[in-house]
């Protein structure tokens, strides 16, 4: 039975409810986490979904969110608040830092870093031993032949799927 209730009513016994903020784009989800934290909320909940396959050696921060049908290979290590959408295929040695948002269908190669924050669009592939700077986006189905520093925003904007790219920095 759900129970909604307006935020002067929670009870000390609701407040140790685990919370989760699935929200995709990184700001909002830590927007939603400060705010739940503010109301008096102590304890994030991580969700997995059965469908997912994870080697034994993943760790996983709390408030993460791993969707259905994903991959994950071995040693992979995720931070905390990072959101993982449907079938995504996450080689082994992966290190995504606090609130990545990861989109649908994305392959993430083995030893790949992503910097908190980044948000990584639907498609995207990124090939081995790159790392991703915090709070950068990287646009729907690009290819990541090479690092990319923080804050940047890089978007495939060629349809036809040739290697033409635009970086965006601050």
């Amino acid at each position: 039975v759900l129970v909604i209730k307006q935020l002067d009513m929670l009870t000390p016994q609701d407040l140790e409810t685990p919370f989760l903020v699935p929200l995709f784009t990184p700001s909002n989800r830590k927007q939603a986490v400060a705010h739940a934290k503010d109301v008096g909320f102590s304890q994030a909940a991580t969700l997995c979904d059965p469908t997912a396959i994870l080697a034994r050696s993943t760790e996983f921060g709390v408030g993460c969110f791993i969707n259905a049908g994903n991959v994950i290979g071995a040693k992979s290590r995720f931070g905390t608040h990072v959101t993982i959408n449907r079938g995504c295929s996450i080689g082994h040695h992966a290190l995504f830092h606090d609130f990545v948002s990861i989109g649908p269908g994305c392959a993430i190669c083995g030893d790949v870093t992503i910097g908190g924050g980044a948000m990584i669009g639907a498609g995207v592939v990124v090939l081995p031993g790159l790392t991703i700077g915090a709070n950068s986006v990287i646009g729907a189905g690009t290819v990541v032949t090479r690092n990319v520093a923080a804050n940047t925003k890089l978007i495939d904007r060629n349809p036809k799927g040739v290697s033409a790219f635009a970086l965006d920095q601050p």
